[in-house]
């Protein structure tokens, strides 16, 4: 970790790093007096912009500038970003110099400077860092789902350090939301992972997701979210199985985590609580050889109804989208995996009907789950026209794992029906941009 300094004649500042300078790294300091200033980072971007009688920056400007330790250099840039946060011009090297005491166990700060006011300032610095993770966990969630593409694997690793970072400098309750935060930034990381197909990512991701909570859960209990992340993983180990080609998925490796989720989901929310059973029923639909566990799996299937049916979004603070529209995809995919193929098209319809416009994502995943059904009712020229639908949506939200799937599908009618055009055509296009898979 970056050795951290207390910095002025009377140790007055900081923690802050060194920058290369010798002076305190410039994002660090940008950051601590902007939360303390109590400006978001657009609203930063805008008066910034005014000051220099410019066109506003981005909010994505500002948050680049302090993670990168990249401030403007000019001298006048320089004093309008201290004049506007109430940056004393020395910690941005508008002054000549500035002592330094390294921030360490074996240098304490003097018990003077842990009397004045700056602590509490610190903790609500903290406070408000940590809530603007939250904010931006959220959109990173919301981008996932609503529009196309994602964010950066390196940005979940730059949150959970910067999170960690400020950890033992805060008092116990706003360390248990600072690790509960850590954790489901682990989750976002896990789950973009999956949809990239980097597996070794995504399981690394959930794990340290998982450990993080179960810490967090020492302090106060969190079953809805252990119960989600345990899900997670299993999820990953599934969606890994499933698109394997060259040999046979083995779905046993998703189920001892995902009868963990169940395990803690018991003692969740009724919508947690539904979730998990239907992201359980899923993968023991792939398991399930004897009626009695198809029997287990369809009541589990039937009892997640009435959590979905009950889903509002100011509830869904694990951004788990699950209403409806999730309902009747997932449940069409564990009938596709119990061989009721007519049943899980009908469900599919339906899953159509209420899957909102702005959620381009599910409408590719909707289309090729439609190819395996048809491929399972043996109706080839259904199969092969969704599963280009499919294919041109999955490459829209860059889903390697819809890809894949996709894929699949192909390999499975090109072993039936080697001579068709249409067939031979969507070869080609997978061979476009995966020709790995083709």
């Amino acid at each position: 970790m970056t050795m951290q300094y207390i910095w002025g004649d009377k140790q007055q500042y900081g923690p802050f790093s060194a920058g290369d300078d010798g002076y305190p790294c410039g994002g660090e300091v940008v950051r601590y007096y902007r939360m303390l200033k109590g400006y978001n980072a657009t609203k930063f971007a805008q008066l910034y912009g005014q000051t220099l009688g410019e066109k506003a920056k981005t909010r994505i400007w500002v948050l680049t500038m302090e993670r990168t330790n990249n401030v403007p250099t000019d001298i006048t840039r320089r004093r309008a970003i201290a004049d506007l946060l109430g940056i004393p011009y020395v910690l941005l090297g508008l002054s000549e110099t500035l002592a330094k005491t390294p921030l360490t166990t074996d240098a304490p700060v003097p018990q003077q400077v842990a009397a004045t006011p700056r602590v509490p300032k610190r903790e609500t610095v903290i406070a408000t860092l940590f809530t603007e993770h939250e904010r931006v966990l959220t959109s990173y969630f919301n981008g996932f789902y609503h529009r196309h593409g994602h964010a950066a694997l390196t940005e979940v690793t730059r949150a959970t350090e910067e999170i960690s970072f400020w950890l033992p400098h805060t008092r116990e309750h706003l360390q248990q939301s600072g690790i509960t935060l850590i954790a489901r930034y682990h989750r976002f990381g896990a789950k973009i992972a999956r949809e990239q197909q980097r597996y070794d990512l995504a399981v690394i991701n959930a794990d340290q997701a998982i450990t993080h909570a179960q810490e967090a859960h020492k302090g106060k209990p969190t079953s809805d979210l252990l119960a989600i992340l345990f899900s997670g993983r299993g999820t990953a180990s599934f969606e890994q199985e499933s698109t394997r080609i060259h040999q046979a998925p083995n779905y046993q490796t998703a189920v001892p985590f995902i009868d963990a989720a169940l395990t803690h989901a018991q003692s969740a929310t009724p919508f947690v609580n539904g979730f998990i059973s239907l992201e359980w029923a899923l993968i023991h639909a792939e398991t399930a050889t004897s009626e009695k566990e198809k029997t287990a799996v369809r009541k589990r299937l039937i009892d997640a109804y009435n959590a979905a049916s009950a889903y509002r979004e100011a509830d869904d603070i694990y951004a788990l989208k699950y209403n409806l529209s999730w309902y009747h995809l997932a449940y069409a995919e564990a009938l596709i995996a119990l061989g009721d193929y007519t049943d899980a098209i009908g469900e599919l319809d339906v899953a159509e009907e209420m899957t909102p416009l702005t959620f381009p994502r599910r409408f590719a995943f909707i289309d090729a789950l439609r190819a395996m059904a048809h491929l399972g009712l043996g109706e080839f020229e259904e199969a092969v026209s969704y599963a280009k639908d499919g294919l041109i949506e999955s490459r829209a939200v860059k889903s390697e794992y819809n890809i894949a799937r996709i894929a699949k599908v192909y390999r499975q009618l090109r072993g039936r029906y080697k001579r068709s055009g249409c067939l031979t055509e969507l070869g080609g296009e997978l061979a476009k941009t995966h020709p790995h898979l083709v």
